[in-house]
């Protein structure tokens, strides 16, 4: 998230750290009716510096992430830039890490149709896929992707491409 602040900023909080002294900060010196920091705070509240992200706030930011691809939480974290361990910590503290990780497995998960059984197989990974359906080696599996091949009687395909074709296939019923 980008803060700017202005000169004029710097300029109050230069002359408040002028009553530095050896051993002690300005914050015991300075009174607290002096201009400088009352300015001071009036300018952070008015410009919302250091405003705790709220529930709805940051469910937009990571609704519009996500509506540009962005779905790890790095990516996230780097386009607020923000560090990755306070995107963790604001996506557990606001209940939406769920919805991040749904939409991360909706862009690199898989789901597996088999012939023989008519409920589709959500898979969040390739090595995922190959312990759910074990004959399939690592080659054949990308193989699969995006292509109408059926190999042991068994079709691929990337979650999104699936949601796009089954509108009634629900991701946060399978992850």
């Amino acid at each position: 998230m980008k803060q700017t602040y202005s000169d004029e900023f710097y300029n109050h909080l230069y002359r408040l750290e002028s009553y530095n002294k050896v051993g002690e900060s300005w914050s015991r010196k300075a009174d607290k009716n002096n201009p400088d920091l009352i300015w001071i705070r009036n300018y952070i509240k008015e410009n919302n510096l250091f405003d705790e992200y709220s529930h709805d706030r940051l469910e937009r930011m990571l609704n519009n992430c996500i509506s540009r691809g962005l779905v790890t939480i790095k990516e996230i974290a780097d386009d607020l830039e923000l560090s990755v361990r306070k995107m963790h910590n604001l996506l557990v503290k606001y209940d939406l890490l769920r919805k991040q990780r749904l939409a991360y497995y909706a862009k690199v998960g898989y789901v597996i149709t088999d012939k023989n059984n008519d409920n589709p197989v959500f898979v969040k990974s390739i090595s995922h896929g190959l312990r759910v359906a074990p004959e399939l080696s690592r080659r054949s599996f990308v193989n699969l992707e995006g292509h109408r091949v059926m190999r042991n009687g068994r079709h691929l395909y990337k979650t999104d491409v699936w949601k796009e074709q089954h509108p009634e296939f629900n991701l946060e019923e399978v992850a």
